[in-house]
């Protein structure tokens, strides 16, 4: 189910031509900008009850949202 949502995100970003990272691509760090792919994961996270327990995982879980699987 959240590999589902996470494809769904990179198409949209890939159809509409849209850069996915940015200069952060860790979510733990209070910036407000994270990149395009990111910022659409935390905002699906907002309505999504799903997405938003894998953003809350602990540190070292696999969540495929960052280049290293853990990504947090």
């Amino acid at each position: 189910m959240v590999l589902t949502r996470l494809f769904d995100i990179i198409l949209i970003l890939a159809k509409n031509s849209l850069t996915f990272r940015g200069h952060r691509e860790n979510l733990s760090q209070e910036e407000e900008y994270h990149g395009n792919f990111l910022a659409v994961v935390e905002l699906v996270a907002r309505y999504d009850h799903i997405l938003r327990q894998v953003l809350d995982m602990p540190k070292g879980s696999t969540t495929y949202l960052g280049k290293s699987n853990n990504t947090k």
